[in-house]
């Protein structure tokens, strides 16, 4: 069964809505005021499991697109 193009596009724009909405936790939640409390190495794992979920969702957001592009030159090579 083949996926439409459109539910990858959606796909990967979700991914990147993902992104963005993790992008702003920090300033929603004032990480810098609250963080501040905190040790450094707390802090530092704090910045680490952000930058580790922005690089575990982003591949698959460039996957997904990627896969849309594929999908639609393997659709075109199957027409007469």
């Amino acid at each position: 069964m083949m996926i439409e193009p459109i539910v990858y596009k959606l796909a990967a724009l979700s991914y990147c809505g993902i992104l963005g909405a993790a992008g702003l936790v920090p300033r929603v939640l004032n990480w810098k005021e609250g963080l501040e409390k905190l040790p450094p190495m707390t802090r530092r794992m704090f910045l680490v499991y952000a930058v580790s979920i922005a690089l575990t969702v982003l591949p698959w957001g460039l996957e997904l697109g990627y896969l849309r592009k594929r999908w639609r030159l393997e659709r075109k090579a199957e027409l007469p």
